[in-house]
C-alpha cells in the first residue's frame, strides 16, 4: 500500500478525529455540519459533545479517514466555511 508523507510528520491514510466547535445557538448548523460530511463521503456519525459553561458554544466530534492531505485540506476548508462553526481542532 502506498503512504502519502506530508513533511515527514503525517502518514496516509490516516484516522482524523475533528472537534468542531460551533455557536451553540444556531438552528441549522447540525444540518449544515453533516451535508458537508455527505457531500464529501463521510458517513460517520455526528457526536454531540460538551456545551460551554456560559451556553455559548457546543461541541461536535466526528472521525474521518483520510487518504491524502488534499482531501484533508478540502473538507476541512468545507467546514470552516460553515457560517456557525467557530474553530476546528
Amino acid at each position: 500500500m502506498k503512504t502519502d508523507t506530508v513533511k515527514g510528520e503525517i502518514q496516509f491514510p490516516i484516522d482524523w478525529h475533528y472537534r468542531i466547535i460551533t455557536d451553540a445557538k444556531s438552528d441549522t448548523v447540525i444540518d449544515d455540519i453533516k451535508k458537508v460530511l455527505a457531500l464529501h463521503g463521510v458517513n460517520q456519525e455526528l457526536k454531540a459533545g460538551k456545551e460551554s459553561k456560559n451556553g455559548n458554544y457546543q461541541t461536535f466530534s466526528v472521525k474521518v479517514v483520510f487518504n491524502s492531505q488534499d482531501e484533508l485540506r478540502t473538507l476541512s476548508d468545507a467546514l470552516n466555511a460553515i457560517k456557525d462553526v467557530k474553530f476546528l481542532l
